[in-house]
């Protein structure tokens, strides 16, 4: 080969290597500007976030509602809004997710029931309340333990305003589990209000208290009741192993304080027990209340 063809050939090979190079650079400017311009814009989501309004954005970063239609929802909604609502529990629970909210509301179609199929857990505060549908239902929605173990809410505090609320009911000759705290409808709750609410206590207990052993904390609970009222609903035939109590514990009555305090409470006791005090499962001097506990419903 002659020098002019060897000349020539790499001339070529300059002007390909040129050419490969003008165009990856033109592709690394193009994405160095998509980089820009995506970073531009966290950096501005940022600095609104933390600008001004900093307290109230990291408030609301940790709040959630959530609407429920177990008539007509959708667990593929994101339960933003009634128009999106989940139908489940199983759809509460997907749109939660693993995040520990602050606060989290909890709103069910009035006039319809939802099953607590599971466990859910909030950092803070858990409200629960009803939604009116556009067909002016005005009864409370139901929400009630769908299993005998393993259907919980937990939370620092708990609100139910204007709902219906019953512990597991068991089946005709049922023997139930041994009465530990994955059997409560409420775990670890320091404080539970209840507002115009029907509280149904059938075959679980409301809270179970350990001995300190499986980490339970030995401080004060509170329950306060608002024109409120507390039934203790008689088994089925044959059930063995019922807890019709406030607060239950594995090995003996629970021996921290209470506060229990009430405004226009109403119990019925269905002949359950002789009077209230007999269902709370804390001795009476370990209870601050302004309740009469011989009420007898």
């Amino acid at each position: 080969m002659s020098i002019e063809q060897r000349i020539a050939d790499m001339e070529h090979a300059a002007a390909e290597q040129t050419a490969a190079s003008q165009a990856l650079s033109q592709e690394v400017s193009s994405k160095m500007g998509a980089i820009d311009s995506r970073l531009s814009h966290a950096q501005g989501v940022f600095e609104s976030f933390v600008g001004g309004e900093f307290d109230l954005n990291v408030y609301n970063a940790g709040v959630k509602s959530v609407f429920v239609d177990p008539l007509d929802g959708n667990d593929g909604n994101d339960g933003s809004t009634p128009a999106k609502s989940v139908k489940t529990f199983d759809g509460i629970l997907s749109v939660v997710g693993s995040t520990r909210y602050q606060e989290l509301t909890i709103s069910i179609r009035k006039g319809q029931q939802l099953a607590i199929t599971g466990q859910l857990i909030v950092a803070g505060v858990l409200r629960v309340e009803g939604w009116t549908h556009s067909n002016g239902e005005t009864d409370r929605p139901v929400i009630y333990q769908q299993q005998a173990n393993g259907c919980n809410l937990y939370a620092s505090e708990i609100w139910f305003n204007t709902v219906e609320i019953k512990t597991y009911t068991a089946t005709a000759n049922e023997v139930l589990p041994q009465v530990f705290s994955h059997r409560a409808l409420f775990r670890t709750d320091c404080k539970v209000s209840f507002v115009s609410t029907h509280v149904h206590i059938c075959d679980n207990q409301l809270f179970h208290v350990h001995d300190g052993g499986a980490g339970d904390k030995f401080h004060r609970r509170s329950i306060s009741w608002y024109m409120s009222t507390l039934y203790l609903q008689p088994s089925h035939s044959g059930v063995t192993g019922t807890q019709k109590r406030i607060f239950s514990r594995y090995t003996s009555l629970i021996s921290f304080p209470i506060d229990m305090f009430a405004v226009n409470m109403l119990v019925v006791l269905n002949g359950q027990v002789a009077a209230l005090r007999n269902c709370i499962g804390v001795p009476d001097e370990n209870i601050l209340t302004n309740i009469n506990l011989d009420m007898v419903g």
